[in-house]
């Protein structure tokens, strides 16, 4: 059976957009069964969200919880509404403004009267990656094809810009890009927070370009980055501008640098706390829990290791060489 514009299952109300009214039927909505039956799987996992992968016979589909973590989070939501429906009406302003993103296909919530987090289904866009990950995916060489990249990029980046969009957390990995017949093109996501209004002028073109380039001016040579606004402003005062923005992301750099000095030493999306016998601390979350694990249960053991190779040990330190696997491979790294 379809589902209708508004529709409970699982407790959950659902509001469906007509994109998903035709492709979301009622046994569609309910993601515990999709877990039982292994049609989903997750791709992403956090404090503040999940996001599944489910395949569906209508075809694939990312389906996102946004969780409540604390007070704050509660609030927020009472104030401004759900956040999976935020992204869902923004999802699609953009694409009444002719900006490529995610397709929205359903947004829903516990049906009760209190908050408790809320869910977002969108349409898989197959054949697409990250484009921080696209940019680096050869080794040795930052930019893949990074002359063809001049043009389509910062067109996109200034057809957001014209179309009165403000991203803000503006970086490549929020950036989805898929090579077409047609050549490369872009999709903007995470965009519950997006900004919009009229076209944006030059304070506020800047001020968003800061964020955008502070990836790519710890990645990119400068002659890319300056073809690149070239590209964007088609501007014969380019040149001094590109100054301008340079030294503004130098600055934005280090301030946000100096924000995350003591970043590593609590818990947060990047961080988790690690407890051990004998120690305690904290590791970066990309690092397996399990290896973490043996560290803090015999912080000695990596020395003592068969083969071990040492690099100092004296009276104040001990340091090695130690193989720490991650979700990318083995890597070896600096034990101190």
């Amino acid at each position: 059976m379809s589902a209708n514009p508004s529709t409970v299952v699982d407790s959950i109300r659902w509001n469906l957009s007509p994109a998903g009214q035709e492709q979301l039927r009622l046994e569609d909505l309910n993601l515990a069964a999709h877990l039982e039956a292994k049609r989903a799987s997750i791709v992403k996992h956090g404090q503040h969200r999940t996001v599944y992968r489910v395949e569906l016979p209508s075809g694939v589909v990312y389906w996102k919880h946004c969780r409540l973590n604390g007070s704050r989070a509660w609030w927020r939501e009472i104030l401004r509404g759900p956040k999976a429906k935020l992204e869902f009406e923004k999802a699609t302003e953009l694409a009444e403004r002719g900006i490529a993103t995610i397709e929205p296909l359903a947004w829903g919530r516990f049906d009760q009267a209190w908050p408790r987090g809320s869910f977002l289904i969108t349409r898989a866009l197959e054949g697409t990656v990250p484009l921080d990950d696209y940019l680096l995916r050869s080794e040795g060489d930052v930019f893949v094809e990074r002359e063809y990249l001049r043009l389509p990029l910062p067109t996109f980046v200034a057809k957001l810009h014209a179309a009165g969009v403000t991203h803000p957390d503006l970086h490549p990995g929020n950036l989805l890009v898929r090579q077409d017949a047609d050549g490369l093109n872009f999709f903007l996501i995470d965009v519950h927070d997006l900004e919009l209004g009229p076209p944006l002028g030059y304070r506020a073109r800047l001020r968003n370009l800061v964020l955008f380039n502070r990836w790519f001016q710890l990645r990119s040579t400068r002659s890319d980055r300056f073809r690149f606004w070239k590209a964007y402003s088609n501007s014969p005062s380019a040149r001094e501008v590109a100054r301008t923005l340079e030294l503004a992301t130098q600055l934005s750099n280090s301030k946000l640098w100096s924000s995350r000095d003591t970043r590593c030493l609590r818990v947060n999306r990047h961080f988790r706390k690690e407890r051990g016998p004998q120690s305690s601390g904290f590791a970066v979350r990309e690092l397996d829990a399990t290896f973490t694990k043996t560290l803090v249960e015999d912080p000695d053991r990596p020395f003592s290791n068969p083969g071990v190779v040492l690099l100092k040990d004296s009276r104040s330190a001990t340091v090695c060489l130690l193989d720490v696997p991650t979700s990318t491979g083995t890597f070896t790294m600096v034990y101190k």
